[in-house]
């Protein structure tokens, strides 16, 4: 802990310039354009982005955030939060939520392929399994694993805005929450489309056959908005050598990381009366790509996914003077035909997911509000590998918050939850923030848990003479818990933000991947003897200590030009109480350093983003698989608007610096890839 002591020192004596800065002009709080319910919150978002637009400062009074159920500014949330807004999700050089998120302070992200095909979201150090990921108020983890819990199932213009909270979040949204919640709203559901009809987009081609394409329409008025929107991103890939030509049956020479996503919805928002407002949605994602190495090391992996989702989804809101209610509902169904090798035929497997949650709100004078609400769920799967499960959850909680005379706020959260896996769980959560002037002071501490998906438990169970090197479910698996602390400042002007967050997590009963001797594994009878796999089961603990630095500057703030420069740093640790090697718990980068520069000169803008990521080296040789123990990612993307904010014509490159890197054992990322295309809002 010297290290983040020493680095905390340094940061906050810096303090004394007024660094960093939001990406919008300084402008309080809008109301919102429709009456009653439809009031709910104009977000503002934290910038702490490398390369946002730097057209304007936003402040950190602004920021409205659901950090938990009980909506509050980010300054009175006790938490350590960044909100991500429209426009500035629009200007970066990314083409996906996950390459969005890699810039986020506290995120890593361990991914596959480039364009959103498959990533990992760890937050502090968690495993990718630790992280909710959430669409209008509504979980999508996937129940399969969570590897799919990023195949983000709406356009990037459809969203309008990211929020990212960091720590245990698990009384307020339930099991699964250890590292933290990513939660996505889009346009119509926070009733945020422009009046009248109104477009958003952009379309695009480049090397290796890509073509993308992400846009939406909408048409609003005062009592009803329609939206559509699409998203696209297709490609043949860079090829690669195949080093299992000379070791598999029928394997070719060379081979192709090819993907093929799409995803298509269709949102309604309906203002029945002032105080009852209706939102539906529904969509269909389908997702196929080559798979080499994303899951084994083994040199029999051909594999290729092919995926396909239907999901469905309501709210129900109702407002009436200090009173709030949210019923929400979903129902997804999803299949995945994997195809480990021809030799072998495909893997198929089909889910279904439902759920429905409720949440009250009750807001007295003095400060002081409360919220209620209960949450269930039922999943299912159907599997060729993993056998016939159903799984049952629900949950009960109950929220306080009071704010104080001396510009303190507290909030208490406490949630009972039951689920088939574990039985029932009591969750408790503490935050406080303390606002003097400029400076915030915040800290939490809180619990949460996770049960094992229908992979961890079940994975190549139905598989006769399973091959080494691939993973191996356990059924007898214990639930995660885990303990969170942070504490933290920030600092705000009307120049800028600064903060620094301090961060800590006892885990024990966590479930990973150890590379197992098939002597020793009792629950399965499909192994060879003498050889090795990845066996799921309980580690016996582990800690996470930590550091999240993140400073933003608006250097030059004019009409004609502008120039925001922007970093962050994050640095984090795990120790296991186990001598075998884990797969996945302390498989996340120690050191994260992201920056970023964005400045426009009338008509054309640059934003230019860099992530440096050191972590523990690792390699396969018999799969030409290495991840380095430090590699530097460079993008950028250069954009003229002959028509200002209507219509752009944009540039990008991705890995602009040419990294050869992993960061999935044998799973290669790709090098430069430029693109380009059209952008429009209109």
């Amino acid at each position: 802990m010297k290290k983040i002591a020493i680095i905390t020192i340094l940061f906050l004596t810096s303090l004394s310039y007024p660094i960093g800065a939001y990406c919008c002009n300084a402008c309080p709080v809008k109301p919102h354009r429709r009456a009653g319910v439809l009031s709910l919150s104009d977000t503002h978002g934290s910038a702490y982005l490398p390369g946002n637009a730097p057209d304007t400062i936003r402040t950190l009074e602004a920021v409205t955030v659901t950090a938990s159920r009980i909506e509050s500014t980010a300054q009175e949330s006790g938490r350590s939060v960044t909100v991500l807004q429209a426009k500035e999700i629009e200007a970066l050089p990314v083409e996906s939520v996950d390459e969005l998120l890699r810039l986020v302070a506290g995120v890593n992200i361990n991914s596959r392929n480039a364009f959103g095909v498959q990533s990992d979201i760890g937050m502090r150090g968690s495993t990718f399994s630790q992280v909710v990921i959430m669409l209008d108020n509504m979980r999508i983890n996937n129940p399969l694993t969570a590897h799919y819990n990023c195949n983000i199932p709406v356009a990037l213009h459809e969203i309008a805005q990211i929020e990212v909270i960091r720590g245990a979040a698990g009384t307020s949204f339930g099991p699964d929450a250890v590292g933290g919640i990513i939660h996505i709203k889009t346009k119509t559901y926070l009733d945020k489309n422009s009046q009248g009809l109104s477009s958003s987009g952009s379309l695009g081609a480049g090397q290796y056959g890509l073509r993308t394409a992400d846009a939406g329409v909408a048409f609003s008025n005062d009592h009803i908005t329609v939206s559509l929107s699409a998203k696209a991103s297709i490609a043949d890939g860079p090829e690669y050598d195949n080093p299992n030509a000379l070791i598999v049956e029928g394997a070719d020479s060379a081979y192709n990381n090819f993907f093929n996503l799409q995803n298509y919805t269709a949102a309604l928002s309906w203002n029945i009366n002032k105080q009852w407002r209706l939102f539906l949605r529904g969509g269909n994602d389908t997702r196929n790509y080559a798979a080499k190495y994303y899951y084994t090391t083994s040199a029999y992996d051909e594999s290729v996914e092919d995926m396909y989702s239907y999901w469905s989804q309501f709210s129900l809101f109702h407002q009436q003077g200090n009173k709030k209610t949210e019923i929400n509902g979903s129902w997804t169904q999803g299949g995945d035909t994997f195809l480990f090798n021809p030799l072998f035929g495909a893997n198929v497997h089909n889910t279904n997911v439902g759920s429905v949650s409720a949440n009250h709100t009750i807001a007295f004078d003095g400060g002081l509000q409360i919220a209620f609400g209960a949450q269930g769920g039922i999943r299912s799967i159907e599997s060729t590998d993993r056998g016939d499960h159903t799984n049952h959850s629900a949950g009960l909680y109950g929220i306080l918050s009071k704010s104080f005379h001396n510009n303190l706020r507290a909030t208490f959260s406490s949630r009972l939850d039951y689920d088939d896996n574990f039985g029932v769980e009591y969750l408790p959560h503490l935050s406080l923030a303390w606002n003097p002037g400029n400076f915030t002071v915040r800290g939490s501490a809180g619990k949460a848990v996770r049960g094992g998906d229908f992979t961890e438990r079940y994975v190549s169970y139905a598989i006769p003479q399973l091959s080494p090197g691939r993973n191996l479910g356990n059924p007898n698996l214990e639930a995660e818990k885990a303990w969170s602390f942070e504490v933290g400042t920030d600092y705000n002007t009307d120049k800028g933000i600064a903060g620094v967050t301090l961060f800590h997590r006892a885990s024990t009963d966590l479930i990973d991947y150890t590379y197992t001797l098939s002597d020793n594994i009792t629950t399965a009878t499909n192994l060879i003897a003498g050889e090795y796999n990845y066996y799921a089961r309980n580690v016996a603990s582990a800690t996470t200590s930590g550091v999240e630095v993140q400073t933003s500057q608006q250097v030059i703030s004019h009409e004609n030009h502008a120039l925001k420069v922007n970093l962050s740093y994050t640095l984090m640790h795990t120790t296991t109480g186990d001598d075998e090697p884990s797969k996945y718990i302390a498989n996340h980068p120690k050191h994260i350093i992201n920056a970023g520069v964005a400045g426009h000169i009338g008509i054309i803008k640059a934003n230019i983003t860099g992530t440096f990521i050191n972590r523990d080296k690792e390699a396969a040789e018999a799969v030409n698989g290495e991840i380095k123990a430090s590699y530097f990612v460079l993008n950028a993307q250069l954009e003229v608007t002959p028509i200002k904010d209507k219509v752009g014509f944009y540039i990008q490159a991705y890995n602009i610096s040419n990294t050869e890197y992993q960061e999935v054992l044998g799973a290669r990322m790709p090098g430069r890839w430029i693109s380009g295309g059209v952008k429009w809002r209109l």
